[in-house]
């Protein structure tokens, strides 16, 4: 497992917002890669691709503010995974996505 601080786009590390990556194992088989996106203390998204698919997994706390959403769009971004146009923002893309079941909206903190 490894971590790292994101990168902004003048290429400096950005404080409190946070890639943690690893691969090639899981409870439920063998994944290729999981990358999470963590901002402060609250994970707000992992993703996990496999041999056939790439599974999402949206914390609740992915709307908390306007940096968190920025740097979850960078993540997105930088992980080739790609909004549907659906309304005039983000926000309104990522929600669709949650709310036809595509991603799994989930408590990626344990409740805290």
């Amino acid at each position: 497992m490894r971590v790292q601080n994101m990168t902004s786009r003048s290429g400096r590390k950005v404080p409190n917002q946070f890639i943690i990556s690893d691969e090639g194992h899981g409870a439920n088989g063998n994944f290729k890669e999981r990358k999470t996106f963590q901002s402060y203390n609250s994970t707000i998204m992992t993703m996990t691709r496999w041999e056939d698919r790439t599974d999402i997994e949206v914390g609740n706390d992915w709307n908390y503010s306007a940096t968190t959403r920025k740097y979850l769009y960078q993540f997105l971004n930088d992980n080739n995974i790609s909004l549907p146009n659906h309304g005039n923002s983000g926000i309104s893309s990522i929600q669709h996505m949650i709310d036809t079941k595509e991603w799994k909206l989930t408590d990626l903190n344990g409740g805290n």
